[in-house]
């Protein structure tokens, strides 16, 4: 039996279903282990100082809690009971100031050893730089 070529339109629409698929699967996992997972509070192992109050630093918690998941604004929004409107910009900023990653279009999570690492060695470069001077 021969198989069909497909259009690149064809292929284009299957690779944007698969892309929502992905991003509604993580989504659905967030909220199963919202559900399921064992019971700890978000700020858990935190010192009482250094717990963040702002929403950056609950969004910031909320993803060094569970390093391994990839979060969604949606997701975020929904598990922190967060305005979506002020989710996703703080998101991108945290992105922008090196305190989360984004791991995909719309999917963020923390920062991994690695991750941490490059930009402690861009401050020790910059450092370098500014001793020479």
């Amino acid at each position: 039996m021969a198989h069909r070529i497909p259009e690149p339109e064809e292929i284009l629409s299957l690779a944007q279903e698969l892309k929502d698929a992905r991003k509604r699967v993580a989504d659905l996992q967030t909220r199963w282990n919202l559900y399921f997972a064992p019971e700890e509070p978000i700020l858990a192992g935190l010192p009482q100082d250094t717990a963040q109050p702002t929403l950056q630093g609950r969004i910031i918690a909320l993803l060094e809690s569970k390093p391994d998941d990839t979060f969604t604004t949606a997701s975020v929004t929904m598990l922190l009971d967060a305005n979506p409107n002020s989710v996703g910009p703080l998101l991108s900023r945290a992105v922008a100031d090196g305190k989360i990653a984004r791991r995909g279009h719309g999917e963020y999570g923390a920062l991994t050893a690695e991750e941490k690492g490059k930009g402690n060695k861009a401050l020790e470069e910059l450092f370098d730089e500014m001793r020479k001077k």
